[in-house]
């Protein structure tokens, strides 16, 4: 479940995004989530559809 840092109880976000700098590496990430099924919610069941698109660049074609 995905929370802003200093309000765990502000729910409903369906996407994080975080920087990461540390001994895995240096590099960023988007996630997105289905929303959830199952417990308190009342669903058994989620359809859903999600389309990934990435670009790709030369370091001095990349905006600063």
């Amino acid at each position: 479940m995905d929370v802003p840092w200093g309000d765990p109880a502000d729910l409903g976000y369906s996407t994080q995004a975080c920087n990461v700098n540390s001994g895995l590496g240096q590099f960023s990430e988007l996630e997105y989530h289905i929303p959830a099924i199952g417990g308190a919610t009342g669903r058994a069941r989620c359809d859903d559809e999600a389309q990934v698109w990435a670009f790709r660049a030369p370091k001095t074609r990349l905006p600063r």
